[in-house]
């Protein structure tokens, strides 16, 4: 069971889409720290590999000309899921508990977002040792940026 703080351990009843998105962003998010605390390559494939699927679903969604969601904030969200897409797949190919911190980050960033609540520094503290390495490989290339860019923006305009 996760140890740490969150608004609820238990789903959101039906009917309000945006919370249980925040919701599921926010229990992986958790599921992720939990992983990278325990530094058990299990636990971080495992949950690496669930917040991947959780993305996807976003992804799809996003693709989606009923979104509903404004073309800038869409292509934003395409590229936030192309990097947790990238980042999956290093994590999933040499699980290193601090590759896992942008993904918990991301999440929560984006849960909390979607519920008007700050939790990012109540689940995962900002002071970190070993940044460094992750942080510098998580800086986005321009030239590929630049064609996600142009993919995100054609799958917004499907």
């Amino acid at each position: 069971m996760p140890t740490n703080p969150a608004p609820s351990n238990r789903p959101p009843s039906e009917g309000n889409p945006k919370k249980t998105e925040s919701w599921a962003l926010i229990e992986v998010a958790r599921q992720l720290e939990d992983a990278r605390k325990s530094r058990s390559k299990d636990a971080m494939l495992a949950a690496a590999a669930l917040n991947w699927r959780l993305w996807i679903i976003f992804g799809e969604s996003l693709g989606d000309p009923a979104c509903g969601l404004p073309e800038d904030l869409r292509v934003n969200m395409l590229l936030l899921a192309n990097f947790v897409d990238r980042r999956t797949a290093e994590v999933l190919s040499d699980p290193i508990p601090e590759q896992l911190d942008a993904l918990v980050r991301i999440n929560l960033q984006v849960g909390s977002g979607m519920l008007g609540k700050a939790l990012t520094d109540q689940v995962m503290p900002a002071d970190r040792g070993n940044r460094r390495r992750v942080e510098r490989s998580a800086e986005p290339r321009e030239p590929r940026r630049a064609g996600m860019r142009t993919y995100a923006a054609a799958a917004v305009a499907k």
